[in-house]
């Protein structure tokens, strides 16, 4: 598993910054839009921080999730994203940088875009997308687990390993 890792992330980030970000972008579309099974969250998560577009976590984590501002946002075919929130209890002392193990929790392997475009317009847009994936099941209000996300008023999509 970490060999893929390691190619994936090499890919996405030996390129040139602008051939970076449409790696990123495409990695996020395959992830976010199709959620094929369970995300690659390490490879994504690398790239961001390797591309400069994610830096500290935003505190505190909770229930076993950590989550970034991007910068700029993280775009999927004109949608906007601000946040990423990751969740890999397995890696969690490996990558402590990018994951972080809670008492009593350990969720799904999964990642989650954060938005402030309104729930309806989400909904508008991934209706659009042919090859979006179950969105009644993935797409919503932040879901609460992360604090301080919870008072912007955020839009969730997340893909999660199926359980």
């Amino acid at each position: 598993m970490l060999r893929r890792i390691a190619f994936a992330v090499a890919a996405l980030t030996l390129a040139s910054p602008a051939s970076a970000d449409d790696a990123i972008a495409t990695a996020l579309s395959n992830i976010f839009v199709e959620c094929p099974g369970t995300p690659d969250t390490t490879s994504i998560l690398v790239a961001l921080q390797r591309a400069h577009r994610i830096g500290k976590r935003v505190w505190p984590a909770s229930n076993s999730e950590n989550c970034w501002r991007a910068k700029p946002a993280l775009t999927i075919d004109k949608m906007q994203f601000q946040f990423i929130c990751a969740s890999n209890v397995g890696m969690a002392q490996l990558l402590p940088d990018l994951y972080w193990s809670g008492p009593g929790t350990q969720p799904l392997i999964g990642m989650r875009l954060l938005t402030s475009t309104p729930f309806a317009d989400v909904w508008h847009w991934a209706a659009s997308e042919r090859d979006f994936a179950d969105p009644g099941k993935r797409i919503g209000p932040d879901n609460g687990n992360y604090m301080p996300l919870a008072k912007h008023n955020l839009t969730q999509i997340e893909c999660e390993e199926p359980s």
